[in-house]
């Protein structure tokens, strides 16, 4: 909205963006981070699952994938069931949520949050995958988010540091032109140095000057 009506402004169409008024407020982002269970956590809710529930949580944290892509209700399995029966369970025996009561009619009764629900094994799964190097444009298409802005708003503080990484790229791509004589560092002696001083493009700076060393 407010970039259209910039060019709105530029093309004389309108006089003043209302996009800049007193009124139009960028609207607050919804709840906080996307927090990440760890891998102990993960491990500990497939093993809290039957052994015939147990793929059906790894391959959640494995791929990524929404509860409604690993299966669809039927005969089988319904979505209610296992989150009842199986899933609160396997939190709870995780340490993720507490003890369940019990009500009149002796069943248990789980509590837990939307936080707590399958989905964050999505979150698992991106936040294994940025840690070890894929990069957003990529997670969005495992995730199936048609648009990478999306995931990064969703998972940016989850990006490692990459600092580090940087400075190494930058070392072996110009480490020929640091080994260079006519490369010199930024300092006094090259500030004052004459503009009008010869230059030997091949073997670094003129004879005659001062040689400085990285």
């Amino acid at each position: 909205m407010h970039g259209a009506s910039e060019i709105a402004v530029d093309d004389e169409a309108i006089k003043k963006n209302p996009a800049k008024g007193r009124a139009a407020k960028v609207p607050a982002e919804k709840g906080g981070r996307t927090v990440a269970w760890s891998d102990d956590v993960v491990l500990r809710i497939v093993e809290g699952h039957a052994p015939e529930y147990r793929p059906i949580a790894s391959v959640g944290a494995a791929c990524g994938l929404r509860q409604g892509e690993l299966w669809t209700d039927d005969k089988h399995i319904r979505a209610r069931t296992y989150d009842e029966l199986v899933w609160k369970p396997a939190l709870f025996y995780a340490g993720v949520i507490a003890a369940p009561k019990t009500d009149r009619r002796g069943r248990r009764q789980y509590v837990s949050s939307r936080e707590n629900g399958m989905h964050a094994l999505r979150h698992y799964f991106a936040s294994i995958t940025l840690a070890d190097g894929v990069n957003i444009k990529e997670l969005a298409e495992y995730l199936g988010h048609s648009i990478p802005g999306f995931t990064l708003r969703l998972y940016t503080h989850m990006l490692p540091s990459s600092h580090e990484r940087a400075r190494k790229a930058v070392d072996s791509r110009l480490s020929r032109l640091f080994s260079l004589k006519s490369h010199v560092a930024v300092t006094e002696q090259a500030v004052v140095r004459s503009p009008t001083a010869s230059w030997e493009p091949d073997d670094g700076l003129d004879t005659d000057q001062p040689q400085i060393s990285l």
